[in-house]
């Protein structure tokens, strides 16, 4: 207790002391600003005096130094109370000189008498602001001998206190001793018993382990089975859809309405069937398939011209045009599997036409973006004019054998697995498909994959960090005169790597310099905003290399 009562006197006294450093530390460096304020005034003042700066420069120096002067501490004083009057004095001295002198550079054939006058209150200035420094030292050198001689005593009894504590907690240890030991053996045992507990949980781990490669074994056989069920549906329904055809070619059209139809029939679910046979032997194959780097550079471009030119007869049966955007001037290659990139844009370009009404359009268009990590993508999007779909309906359209509500309702013949086929294959291919429909105003599907990155490319992308924070520091230091110039280069360095956008903005702030060359104001303002976007992107550069150092 007595120990813990002088702790807390030690812990008042401390914190008392920390005040008076917190104190001593504040006016101590208001001091050593007031100094130097007051040095770079006088400075400026003899540079003036020189011919070398003009007046305004040294009122300006001025005024910050009367608003340090002005600047309370935390001893509630100001700092101009803390000087001798022989400072104030010279200050007054000083600014009676410089109102009575011409405005702009001091003319030569005054400089030698204003040069003696100034010289005796610039000498002050300096030495009271030194003065000031080492009064100030000596005061809180007395104060703080003081603190360290209380502080002494105070440690020497706290001292004195805790060799008694340690011997008698010494004392009590080793009874204490004598009384745990028993404790100890209750603790072993229980240990003891934990260990069997951890063991049998191992077991059971052994255990899970096994039951998932079973299941993982199982998952495997059931590919196998579906594949080989399939395999052999196709076969018959092939037989079928073959001999309905030669079935229509031996009986005169129109003869027997009835009989007519019911081929149709047989036809249509027999190619829904064999649809189905093929859809679900896709996912099988993707399904079973362990995920590997893909080497095979894919045109885009071709790949849906082919996938357009496949479903030729489709869209000229309904009278549907499809309209092909893109900038010949870029590239649209990734890396990836053609035949499985094909399925995805077969299967996307023919869903729009199924959807679609007679005579209508379908749109897709090309685009290269940059997402919030900064990676190339290239943007496909394929839009229809179609019977669209509900919108609470949208997040399980990729799931497998779900089908739209109005497609089911208008009897859109279809087995659900057409877009499961294509999420999959996107995602294998680290990619990401977006929808955005309002239903009966139609639907566009976005497809975005990595764009492929040649060698060259990749030591373009290594050093886009350094040529965007090289555009920053020359846009921020830039002249307004010079700005339109050096924005027209740096817009174009980062079009050359791979900065697009970016640069597209620095381009067309180089343009609005012309047009607001009178207003210097608006374009100070333009300039801080394209810096705030140029360094937004400079952050999000720099986590996606934390991220791929990691």
């Amino acid at each position: 207790m007595i120990l813990a009562v002088s702790t807390f006197a030690s812990s008042d006294q401390a914190n008392e002391e920390r005040d008076v450093f917190t104190s001593a530390q504040t006016t101590a460096s208001s001091i050593i600003f007031t100094q130097r304020e007051s040095l770079a005034y006088t400075t400026r003042y003899s540079l003036w005096l020189a011919g070398f700066i003009s007046k305004r420069d040294v009122e300006i120096s001025r005024a910050i130094l009367a608003q340090r002067l002005n600047v309370i501490d935390i001893e509630n004083q100001t700092m101009g109370a803390r000087l001798d009057p022989e400072f104030l004095a010279a200050l007054r001295l000083s600014d009676k000189l410089l109102a009575r002198s011409p405005d702009g550079l001091l003319p030569e054939r005054d400089r030698d008498a204003i040069k003696a006058e100034a010289q005796t209150f610039l000498t002050e200035i300096l030495g009271q602001s030194r003065s000031l420094v080492v009064a100030y030292q000596q005061e809180l050198d007395q104060h703080l001998v003081a603190v360290a001689e209380k502080r002494r005593a105070e440690s020497f009894r706290n001292l004195s206190l805790l060799s008694s504590l340690i011997i008698l907690t010494s004392i009590f240890i080793v009874w204490g001793g004598f009384r745990f030991r028993r404790q100890i053996r209750n603790t072993q045992a229980y240990i003891d018993s934990e260990l069997e507990a951890l063991e049998a949980s191992r077991l059971e781990l052994v255990e899970a382990n096994t039951t998932v490669r079973t299941l993982e074994e199982l998952n495997e056989s059931k590919n196998d089975f579906i594949s080989t069920v399939n395999h052999e549906l196709r076969t018959p329904l092939t037989s079928i859809i073959g001999y309905v055809d030669l079935l229509k070619s031996e009986i005169e059209p129109g003869a027997n309405p009835r009989v007519d139809s019911m081929i149709d029939v047989v036809d249509k679910n027999a190619l829904v069937l064999l649809n189905l046979v093929e859809s679900i032997l896709s996912l099988s194959r993707l399904d079973s398939k362990v995920p590997q780097p893909f080497s095979e550079v894919v045109n885009l471009i071709t790949t849906v011209e082919k996938a357009i030119y496949v479903l030729t007869p489709q869209t000229k049966s309904a009278n549907i045009e499809i309209k092909l955007t893109y900038n010949p001037d870029n590239d649209y290659l990734v890396l990836g599997d053609a035949n499985q990139l094909s399925q995805v844009f077969v299967n996307l370009i023919s869903n729009a036409v199924k959807f679609s009404p007679q005579k209508s359009e379908i749109s897709i268009s090309f685009s290269r973006i940059l997402n919030e990590k900064m990676e190339n993508l290239i943007s496909v999007d394929i839009s229809d004019r179609g019977i669209g779909i509900p919108e609470k309906e949208i997040p399980e359209l990729f799931h497998r054998f779900f089908r739209a509500s109005n497609a089911v309702s208008k009897q859109v013949m279809g087995t659900g697995l057409g877009l499961a086929i294509v999420a999959k294959i996107v995602q294998m291919h680290n990619g990401a498909i977006l929808v955005e429909s309002k239903e009966g105003q139609g639907s566009t599907f976005r497809v975005n994959l990595p764009a492929f990155i040649s060698p060259i490319d990749e030591v373009i992308l290594e050093k886009r960090a350094t040529v965007l924070r090289r555009a920053i520091w020359a846009i921020r230091s830039a002249d307004l005169s010079e700005l339109k110039d050096v924005c027209h280069e740096m817009g174009g360095a980062l079009g050359i790597y791979g900065l697009d956008e970016l640069g597209a903005q620095v381009l067309r702030f180089s343009r609005s310099v012309d047009s607001n060359r009178s207003n210097d104001a608006k374009v100070s303002e333009s300039r801080l905003q394209l810096l705030v976007l140029l360094e937004e992107a400079d952050q999000r550069l720099s986590k996606q290399g934390d991220t791929d150092a990691r």
